[in-house]
């Protein structure tokens, strides 16, 4: 699977079935910084498509930017 697919996918997921920030609970518009691995994927390259490697998170857009705070 490329990058672009596996965020695709997960985009799709989040617009699809209204997916909410596991943290604080706001309502995602679907970027890919919904995206959130909880394993830092820079040292641990294979789990770079894993979904079960991932959370959904608010981004800049939304909410109060779970993920650049996790």
């Amino acid at each position: 699977m490329t990058r672009k697919l596996f965020f695709e996918k997960h985009i799709n997921n989040i617009k699809q079935n209204k997916i909410c920030c596991a943290n604080c609970g706001v309502d995602l518009i679907g970027y890919t910084d919904n995206i959130a691995h909880i394993i830092k994927k820079s040292s641990n390259k294979e789990i770079e498509f894993e979904d079960d490697c991932i959370i959904y998170l608010c981004g800049r857009f939304e909410g109060i930017n779970c993920h650049s705070k996790n």
